[in-house]
């Protein structure tokens, strides 16, 4: 028999992310977006190469409150104007505010990011569902 987590319950688990609770700490914030070249291992979230040089650093990301099991960005997310080419980015994830704890990744549509070409993410353009 599958069992699936109740709306309720996937809303109370992403609502912990964001504000902590059940005597567990949460991840250390402000949250952090990350591109990658590789992605990382999605079960550990180690492996991944990170685009590095030419101006990169990590944006920081805020959340809506969960609906129906899902929240998503609530502001766009713009990261710095390459200085050198970053190569050619597969994917995305989300940090905590120390990089330590790896909480979710998400394959993209493979898109070259080269000097002076700005990378966005809209509002709503990340998702995270618990399943």
């Amino acid at each position: 028999m599958k069992s699936v987590p109740t709306e309720v319950m996937q809303d109370k688990l992403l609502d912990w992310l964001l504000h902590g609770g059940f005597g567990i700490p949460m991840p250390a914030t402000p949250f952090l977006v990350a591109l990658f070249t590789t992605m990382p291992n999605t079960d550990t979230g180690l492996t991944g190469v990170e685009v590095v040089g030419g101006s990169y650093s990590n944006p920081t990301v805020a959340f809506s409150a969960p609906t129906n099991g899902i929240l998503s960005n609530s502001g766009a997310i713009v990261f710095p104007t390459p200085t050198t080419d970053w190569g050619i980015v597969e994917g995305i994830g989300i940090y905590d505010s120390s990089k330590t704890f790896p909480m979710w990744f998400s394959d993209i549509e493979p898109i070259e990011i080269t000097t002076g070409k700005v990378f966005r993410l809209e509002i709503g353009a990340i998702e995270i569902q618990v399943k």
